[in-house]
């Protein structure tokens, strides 16, 4: 078969291109088996649930989720507060998006269509039973550590219901526990708030203690939040929807944590966030329980101060004893390295040399520095002895696996080849799963032994003909990556994705996100939405400019108070990656990206004109007052101490300046980067007599990911740079 190129049709359609790249695996609790997600062959939104025998290397479909699920679940068909969680997740598929394990038996819980469902999988019959109530949806499902209680959330109410401890799926004859039974339009429980789930990436709302006495839970109430109004297309018609948006400098919600006693049936205040600090709410950041002790992390508005304190769960009064709080001059970044080794000894994680590193707490106010590698990017896995984690020493463009020590050795990396090592280890930490690629090779998964070094193949990609994307595979362009210096001496890395066919000179995108958190250049096999621009002739430049993650405060912080500039600064220093090449025509440099990278393409077009001659700008942020507390006041700090910089940050302080063509598009459902921030850039456009075109999606949400949607949008972007750079 002859090469073909890609189009968004085949890129978003049926078998997925990525030939059934396995996600989300998991060690199952006997061993013998890691268990995956899989995207059908049919269908590549549906998730079902495969498992590899590490014995055989035989890999088996375990659980089709279309035969538990009976009809595809359509996403009218949620609960708001399961379409609020999967976007807020950014999950988009539908089946068996997420599993976990009992604790104490061979069986798995795995949401399917608003119900609790456990999966016996201990013997060759699969055996399933929905473990809640079937005339209604519930979310944010929970099996306690002891394995006697599976939690959910109905209509804003937290319940538990009663496992059988001897055999998980017979149904018991008690009814379930009802918990709270005060939620209303505007009050929630068991749930993690819009600020928690968003921009916290804290997902949960409730945690069990490991005895399964006590079970902690949220309380939200977001009255405090002024009610705003938005408009909502579909494809057959608007509605109205009144919502609670938490703009920056304006109130949040009011958050309390809660204990109830599974023993007793108490249920008691022990914290709130409006009477943490006098005058000033805070926020919830993070929530662990261990042992007879719930342990918090509380920022403050301005995110410059983190505090780590613990409370007895027995105590009958709030009496939080804090254990270690840090400061900053910019903001503190969340994570979730808070690990517990036993009693006395915690390990944290913090960036206040410039790169995220690892201390150890011992419970009596010591913290002492453990030596580590450059940068670290989260825990895998805690013994006494030692610590396993992911990061980078030489080059943030690569992604490892180290072993630090908590006696004082040196460290020790242990994943040698170069590219990006994504890595799940056993609970023994006996092996690990390596989920690896490179620019040049595609991902691959091995099983690891940390005793003997020998490592197994468990999956790999052949593009033989049977494989989707053989047919693309030949136009397949390879990555190259470098890096420029920033103009107060750090370095900016990119990643320059040639055109598929080089002849005579071509136009180069530049795919940009460039806002905090997300990290583009990396040596990883290149992402199949950059090949279907290099297979249709342009290059694709991406730059990871100050402000962007993986790197550590130091890089990030240059953006404080003053978003959008040193991001353009670097991104027109990226520029010089093409002077090296013939092929290269700086005179027909695009840029294109979503929610920050559509902010960014507007900023970059109104500030360097000079440099890109086209841009497409997808859900873009406009006015930094237009988003929501927790993200914005991090980096821009209040707007009322900081007025001349959210003036500067907004965009249509700088659009009298953009001349170049302009592709302007927005989901109109959107309820992050809100609508009326592209409303605003398209009046402002209009007043100054400037012409742009113009897409709305109706129904989309922020994310965009509806295939039809995804398919219409990229031909959309195609055309646009095709007519405008000369592709």
């Amino acid at each position: 078969m002859s090469a073909q190129r890609l189009t968004p049709e085949r890129l978003f359609s049926d078998p997925p291109l990525t030939g059934g790249l396995p996600g989300d695996l998991k060690f199952s609790p006997c061993g013998r088996f890691v268990c995956y997600l899989r995207a059908a062959a049919d269908d590549r939104e549906r998730m079902d649930l495969w498992r590899v025998n590490l014995d055989t290397g035989e890999h088996e479909e375990w659980i089709n989720a279309r035969l538990l699920q009976g009809e595809r679940l359509k996403v009218a068909d949620l609960t708001d507060a399961e379409r609020a969680e999967r976007e807020r997740r950014r999950q988009f598929n539908h089946g068996i998006t997420e599993y976990s394990w009992h604790p104490k038996h061979q069986v798995l819980l795995a949401p399917i269509d608003g119900q609790a469902v456990l999966i016996d999988a201990s013997g060759s019959a699969i055996k399933t039973a929905v473990m809640t109530p079937a005339d209604q949806r519930q979310s944010a499902f929970q099996i306690s550590p002891d394995g006697g209680w599976l939690s959910f959330v109905h209509d804003g109410n937290l319940f538990t219901q009663p496992l059988n401890p001897d055999d998980p799926l017979a149904q018991t004859s008690d009814q379930p526990l009802q918990i709270t039974s005060d939620a209303n339009a505007t009050l929630s429980n068991g749930l993690p708030d819009f600020l928690a789930a968003e921009e916290m990436h804290r997902f949960r709302g409730h945690w069990f203690c490991p005895n399964g006495r006590y079970l902690v839970y949220c309380k939200v109430d977001e009255s405090p939040v002024a009610i705003s109004y938005r408009l909502e297309m579909q494809a057959d018609g608007a509605q109205t929807i009144q919502q609670r948006y938490p703009y920056a400098g304006a109130a949040n919600p009011s958050v309390s944590l809660w204990v109830f006693d599974l023993q007793n049936s108490s249920n008691r205040c022990i914290w709130q966030n409006s009477t943490e600090v006098d005058n000033e709410d805070v926020y919830l950041a993070r929530v662990q329980v261990k042992a007879d002790s719930v342990y918090i992390q509380t920022q403050d508005r301005r995110q410059q101060h983190l505090t780590l304190k613990c409370l007895a769960l027995q105590t009958s009064e709030a009496a939080w004893q804090r254990l270690h709080q840090e400061s900053s001059t910019s903001w503190i970044n969340l994570n979730d390295d808070l690990t517990f080794l036993d009693k006395h000894r915690i390990v944290i994680s913090s960036e206040n040399t410039g790169t995220n590193q690892l201390y150890l707490l011992n419970g009596q106010g010591d913290c002492t520095a453990l030596l580590c590698p450059t940068h670290i990017n989260a825990i895998r896995h805690a013994n006494d002895e030692h610590i396993f984690v992911s990061g980078w020493h030489e080059s943030p463009l690569e992604n490892h696996l180290f072993k630090i020590s908590l006696s004082g050795d040196p460290w020790l990396q242990l994943t040698t080849q170069e590219g990006w090592h994504d890595v799940v280890m056993s609970p023994d930490a006996s092996r690990f799963i390596d989920r690896y690629s490179h620019e040049s090779q595609p991902p691959s998964i091995h099983l690891r032994d940390l005793k003997d070094s020998v490592s197994k193949e468990l999956w790999a990609q052949e593009f033989n003909a049977e494989h989707p994307y053989h047919p693309f595979k030949a136009l397949h362009a390879t990555a190259q990556f470098g890096s420029v210096t920033a103009t107060d001496g750090q370095q900016v890395y990119y990643r320059l994705t040639p055109p598929a066919e080089i002849e005579g000179q071509h136009a180069t995108i530049v795919y940009v996100y460039g806002g905090p958190g997300p990290q583009k250049s990396k040596r990883e096999w290149s992402p199949l939405t950059v090949q279907l621009f290099a297979q249709n002739g342009f290059a694709v430049l991406e730059i990871d400019n100050r402000g962007s993650g993986n790197r550590g405060i130091k890089f990030e912080s240059p953006i404080y108070r003053n978003m959008g500039h040193a991001e353009v600064e670097d991104q027109v220093a990226g520029l010089q990656a093409l002077n090296k090449y013939t092929w290269a025509d700086l005179s027909r440099v695009g840029i294109f990206g979503h929610s920050y990278g559509g902010y960014m393409t507007l900023m970059s077009l109104s500030l360097a004109p000079q440099h890109f001659a086209a841009g497409v700008a997808v859900a873009p942020v406009c006015d930094w007052r237009l988003y929501d507390t927790h993200y914005t006041e991090r980096y821009m700090g209040l707007p009322a101490e900081n007025e001349a910089g959210y003036t500067n940050a907004n965009v249509l302080s700088h659009l009298a300046a953009l001349d170049a063509p302009l592709l302007l598009m927005h989901g109109m459902a959107d309820d992050n980067v809100l609508f009326t921030n592209s409303t605003q850039i398209m009046a402002r456009l209009q007043q100054l007599g400037k012409a742009f075109e113009l897409m709305t999606y109706p129904g989309a949400k922020h994310s965009m990911q509806e295939r039809d949607v995804s398919i219409h949008r990229f031909n959309m972007i195609l055309a646009f740079f095709k007519r405008h750079l000369r592709a």
